[in-house]
C-alpha cells in the first residue's frame, strides 16, 4: 500500500509542475511521455501541448518542455519496477484535476506511437468538440 500513496505522490507533483507552468489564461495541459532504453540508458520523449482561452477563441500549440516536468516524469517511472509504464498520457485541468493514463506495451525507439501522436495532432479539435466554443474573457 506505501508503494501506491508514494507513486501518487510522485504523480501529484508532475501533475503540480505542469500545472505550475502553464501561460497566463491555460484551461489544459495533455502530456505524453513515451519511455524509451537505447543501450541501457533511459530517456522519455515528450511533449506538452495545451489550450488556452483567449477571450473570443481558443488557443492551441505547444508549451514550454521545463526540465522539471522532464526529471519528475522520470523519478515517477523509476518508481515502478522493470514491467513499469512505457507510455503516460496526463491531462492536467487548471483547477488541480487531472487524469493519467498508463500503457504498458512497447513504444518506437525514435518517435511517439502514431496513435498517440494522432491524439496529439488532433488535440485541438477534439477540445473544440467536446467544450464547444470559447467563453468570454475572462471566463474558465
Amino acid at each position: 500500500m506505501q508503494d501506491v500513496l508514494v507513486r501518487q505522490d510522485a504523480l501529484e507533483a508532475l501533475v503540480r509542475c505542469i500545472a505550475d507552468i502553464g501561460p497566463p489564461n491555460w484551461i489544459q495541459t495533455y502530456a505524453a511521455f513515451e519511455y524509451k532504453s537505447a543501450d541501457g540508458e533511459p530517456s522519455f520523449t515528450w511533449l506538452l501541448v495545451g489550450v488556452v482561452n483567449h477571450g473570443v477563441t481558443w488557443g492551441f500549440g505547444q508549451f514550454d518542455q521545463d526540465p522539471q516536468v522532464y526529471d519528475l516524469a522520470m523519478a515517477y517511472h523509476d518508481m515502478f519496477d522493470d514491467q513499469g509504464w512505457t507510455s503516460l498520457e496526463l491531462k492536467v485541468d487548471y483547477d488541480g484535476e487531472f487524469h493519467a493514463e498508463h500503457g504498458y506495451g512497447p513504444v518506437p525507439p525514435d518517435t511517439f506511437d502514431p496513435a498517440l501522436m494522432n491524439r496529439l495532432q488532433h488535440y485541438g479539435e477534439t477540445w473544440t468538440r467536446e467544450h464547444g466554443p470559447a467563453p468570454h474573457q475572462g471566463a474558465r
